[in-house]
């Protein structure tokens, strides 16, 4: 095969997760970390970026065996798509996500944090989602933990807005210095502008009214 064939199928054989086809071309393809533009979203299509690499589409297989060959072959396991879209970052905005699946990713060395264009960061998601070993995971790692995401929350508020409430991943966040103080900003499109941690727990005793007593104290 030439290499434009090569750069051509390459991307068909991590979609579909055909790992031998992948090694035998992989071995013509001088970058592993090559973007794909348009052809992006033949493979991606619940995404708009024009800039996925090999590991992206790897990533949205839910494919940890061929992720672990393209790292190994050179791959950049934290490259984003410009627009602050990590592989990490990725595997949490899939529509079903996996912590077993982004677990395995940190395994790999992965960075947790993301870039300033990122509308999230994987704490956020990982609080939202519920996933409570990988939030530890992630805050072993030194992240951010007060970062803001788009509309201006932390990933505290992301997990006090959990129902029912978590009230380990809570603490693991406040000993991990996660602000207490921090407000959602009024000018949001936030369901909550202005709250705060406590007022988040006052809502949050609705459902879980045991933990969110305890938060509050």
């Amino acid at each position: 095969a030439d290499d434009y064939s090569t750069r051509r199928f390459l991307p068909i054989a991590v979609y579909y997760s055909d790992l031998e086809l992948a090694k035998h071309l992989a071995r013509r393809e001088k970058d592993l970390n090559v973007r794909f533009g348009r052809q992006s979203r033949v493979f991606m299509p619940r995404f708009t970026s024009d800039s996925f690499t090999l590991i992206h589409i790897a990533v949205g297989r839910k494919d940890i065996e061929m992720v672990r060959f393209l790292v190994a072959n050179g791959a950049d396991p934290n490259i984003d798509d410009g627009e602050g879209m990590t592989p990490l970052l990725m595997s949490l905005l899939e529509p079903e996500p996996s912590e077993e699946f982004s677990l395995a990713l940190l395994a790999l060395g992965v960075s947790v944090r993301t870039s300033a264009s990122a509308a999230t960061t994987p704490l956020h998601r990982a609080c939202r989602l519920g996933f409570g070993q990988l939030v530890r995971a992630i805050l072993a790692r030194k992240p951010n933990i007060n970062a803001r995401d788009s509309r201006g929350r932390t990933p505290l508020h992301r997990a006090m807005m959990n129902i029912p409430l978590d009230e380990a991943m809570v603490l693991s966040l406040v000993a991990a210095g996660a602000d207490t103080t921090a407000q959602i900003p009024e000018d949001t499109d936030s369901a909550f502008p202005g709250f705060t941690m406590l007022d988040l727990a006052q809502g949050a005793a609705v459902h879980s009214p045991k933990a969110a007593v305890k938060l509050a104290d």
